[in-house]
């Protein structure tokens, strides 16, 4: 008997779980992210559309943001240092964000996803991806107890003022930090390696060079060296000019040419805006 009403008991609980989701999937307000000015593989920037789609979402109990299927591209704020977000869900309740088995690309630096005090968001269907990747990429062709030999793609380096620059879509750093090992046929971290620090590079100033031992002091480091080069750095000179450097754009680098021409592209968008509004 006690199996039976155990069997019951068990029954009309999912019977009671079933029946909660299909009302919660019916009460769900279903909102587009299309209705807020973007398509499907249309490659312009999601981000501005999800944060207003996402204020629509705050004003319903429950809701469901839905992408229909295709790629949808996230991209940065190029003129500013801080890392920009691509889906920023701050102290909402009872959203779901439903991809339908949506391709998301990011571009150059940016964070997936930032939640902050929210309860039960669901995020489902769609998978994560950067256009470009947002790591560089070598290869070890000889070691010897002399040098190492890296072989690097030419589209991921830029070498200036006698210095070596990763580069990548929006942004450029020395390789100084964490590197990992890869086996390159298995596609997997190599067998008792691990994430391993770049102690061969710094990045300092020069406190002292004897040439006698062949060593250079940067800060608390002692360096030794072969040969060694030395290579002036130039300055931009606003020339005490009030507001000049704040509001220049310098060009001494990619990553400065990228800064001016995202800042071109915003001023034609604004013109082309400012014309629009002016016909109607």
């Amino acid at each position: 008997m006690k199996n039976y009403v155990n069997i019951i008991c068990r029954i009309t609980l999912i019977a009671i779980l079933l029946s909660f989701n299909i009302i919660d999937a019916f009460t769900q307000k279903k909102i587009l992210i299309t209705d807020f000015g973007c398509k499907p593989d249309d490659r312009r920037n999601v981000v501005d559309p999800i944060k207003n789609a996402l204020k629509a979402c705050a004003a319903q109990d429950s809701s469901v943001l839905v992408f229909p299927k295709g790629r949808y591209d996230f991209w940065p704020d190029f003129t500013s240092q801080q890392t920009s977000i691509g889906i920023e869900m701050n102290k909402l309740k009872n959203v779901t964000i439903d991809g339908e088995g949506s391709e998301f690309i990011f571009h150059g630096k940016m964070q997936i996803a930032n939640l902050v005090g929210c309860e039960k968001i669901t995020l489902r269907n769609f998978t994560v991806d950067w256009d470009h990747p947002f790591i560089a990429q070598g290869q070890y062709v000889q070691t010897t107890d002399d040098y190492i030999d890296v072989k690097f793609d030419p589209e991921v380096y830029v070498i200036e003022n006698n210095l070596f620059f990763l580069i990548g879509e929006g942004w450029k750093s020395r390789p100084i930090g964490y590197f990992t090992l890869y086996d390159q046929d298995k596609k997997e971290i190599l067998y008792k390696t691990h994430d391993g620090d770049n102690k061969a590079s710094y990045l300092g100033k020069a406190e002292e060079i004897n040439v006698e031992n062949n060593t250079v002091k940067v800060g608390e480091n002692i360096l030794s060296f072969d040969y060694l080069v030395l290579a002036g750095v130039a300055e931009t000179n606003f020339y005490n000019i009030p507001g000049a450097q704040e509001n220049s754009l310098t060009l001494k680098s990619i990553e400065d040419a990228i800064k001016i021409k995202n800042k071109i592209i915003i001023q034609i968008k604004t013109i082309g805006r400012r014309s629009l509004r002016e016909r109607r």
